[in-house]
């Protein structure tokens, strides 16, 4: 699991809090875990409050994949960030990343075709150039890592992600340039190229902020594959958008290896779209798409709900 905690004694001073990742064993029927029984894998020293990341997933590889977010603030800048790149962009931090560990080793291994596992940067990244990845999944048939990282001002993106690969922030928002001094400025050029050469990997999707005309929503909201028998739905990537009122997505894979986005309209829904505050898109043991919603825009009240999509 990932969580925050506050600062661990000797911390970076002024620092907002330490992330953990920890594992627990669970009770035999699996709906529990004992807490006495924690192991703490990584802790990741985190600047500001927010930009956490936090998603913990095992891929098809037996492999455990966890996101990070910047660091927090704003723009990827400021107080704990590298001051030339950002932490995103740059391979000797921890933050805006996608790690790939061993968890089989104590307290953890290293896969020996990380990007980095010979050096030139941490060998816990898998990829990186990421704002705040806080959603992520794996496809269970076609093994896909999708990510859902969550935009500035403008854009907010899908990535498909490969071991490697860079995608883009801060040097860009979505498939566009971005500004750090200047967020909601479009510039005509930025890099093409990452810190260590590689080219920069657009999204598979992105969709404009409400802060732009023709906004679809705040900020993306990932995510779930779908494999079941809703043919809207059948072997799509199903997300969405937080917003007042929240809009459904799903991605298709077309024939030609390009991902198409469609709107899902919800037919109980309030204008085709999730009554509230859209929070997340994940799938059950049946393969059931489900969405959790909540009438409240922050963590606050009793209103949660989880809907299941159904024909």
């Amino acid at each position: 699991m990932f969580y925050s905690a506050p600062l661990r004694e000797g911390g970076p001073a002024g620092f907002d809090h330490t992330n953990l990742v920890s594992e627990l064993t669970a009770s035999s029927d699996g709906l529990s875990v004992d807490v006495s029984t924690e192991r703490v894998l990584l802790r990741i020293d985190h600047p500001s409050s927010n930009h956490n990341g936090g998603k913990v997933l095992f891929g098809p590889d037996g492999r455990l994949y966890i996101t990070t977010g910047d660091g927090g603030g704003g723009n990827d800048v400021g107080f704990g960030h590298n001051v030339t790149v950002g932490n995103a962009q740059d391979p000797g931090s921890i933050h805006g990343k996608v790690l790939r560990i061993d968890v089989d080793e104590d307290p953890y291994g290293i896969p020996a075709d990380n990007p980095h596992a010979g050096g030139g940067g941490l060998p816990e990244i898998y990829a990186l150039g990421f704002r705040n990845p806080a959603y992520a999944a794996f496809d269970p048939v076609s093994g896909d890592l999708l990510v859902a990282d969550a935009g500035q001002e403008r854009y907010e993106e899908v990535d498909l992600v490969v071991k490697g690969d860079n995608y883009g922030w801060r040097f860009r928002e979505g498939a566009h340039c971005f500004d750090p001094s200047n967020a909601a400025a479009d510039p005509a050029s930025c890099p093409s190229t990452g810190v260590d050469g590689r080219p920069l990997i657009d999204p598979i999707a992105e969709f404009k902020n409400s802060n732009l005309p023709g906004g679809e929503g705040e900020v993306v909201i990932g995510g779930a594959f779908y494999h079941g028998n809703l043919t809207a739905l059948r072997d799509g990537y199903v997300f969405g958008a937080f917003d007042d009122g929240s809009p459904i997505f799903v991605l298709h894979r077309s024939e030609n290896g390009s991902w198409v986005r469609s709107v899902v309209s919800l037919e109980n829904g309030t204008g085709g779209k999730v009554p509230g505050f859209l929070l997340a898109v994940a799938s059950d043991l049946n393969g059931d798409a489900l969405v959790l919603s909540s009438d409240n825009a922050g963590p606050s009240g009793v209103s949660g709900k989880v809907w299941r999509l159904t024909s």
